[in-house]
């Protein structure tokens, strides 16, 4: 058992942990920890990951828990973790659905693509396509027609292959179009190269 008697450390430990079982008083204005040293360690040492890893971008609450299972933390100590953080609002899954959005559609990636990752990363259908059409009205991409934004795409690039037909179909479908709008834009896009 470890003594905690620094008022600072109760108060986390309270504050970031509802299930105070593991804390029993000892008379003496300290509470004394039935868990192990290294939870509370490992607790802390998971909190500081949490915060280098959401210093740099947002990410989904689903992404975070991945590399903190990774970096092989106990799911006690990640659930403790994630609920702190989002009750200091660091994680919000529809933040990072607008800010991932915005930062592919100004990058000239396809809805598809988009739609596939934000699904991947649990968030609900509803929740994903209304992030997608405010974005696109945002930034007056028209949300219904993305070949267009495809051939902006295969204007602005280059190919070395000997088959560019195939080299453009697959640069749009890697950067998130449908086959059928990226097929639809190639076949537009070589017979306006062609012509030219």
């Amino acid at each position: 058992m470890k003594l905690i008697s620094n008022k600072d450390d109760i108060n986390r430990l309270i504050v970031n942990n509802d299930n105070h079982d593991h804390l029993i008083p000892d008379g003496r204005d300290s509470f004394v920890s039935d868990k192990p040293e290294s939870t509370l360690d490992s607790y802390s040492k998971a909190k500081q990951s949490l915060y280098r890893m959401i210093a740099l971008r947002e990410h989904s609450e689903a992404q975070l828990r991945d590399k903190l299972k990774a970096k092989k933390y106990d799911e006690d100590v990640i659930d403790c973790v994630i609920k702190q953080a989002k009750k200091d609002f660091l994680i919000d899954d529809s933040r990072y659905a607008e800010a991932y959005v915005f930062s592919k559609l100004c990058g000239g990636f396809g809805l598809s693509g988009i739609r596939s990752h934000l699904s991947d990363t649990g968030l609900d259908s509803f929740a994903i396509e209304s992030v997608i059409f405010d974005a696109c009205n945002h930034l007056d991409i028209p949300y219904d027609d993305e070949t267009q934004r495809a051939l902006s795409v295969l204007n602005i690039s280059s190919f070395q292959s000997k088959n560019i037909h195939d080299a453009a179909f697959r640069k749009l479908v890697r950067m998130g179009y449908d086959i059928g709008c990226a097929s639809a834009a190639v076949n537009i896009w070589i017979s306006s190269y062609l012509t030219d």
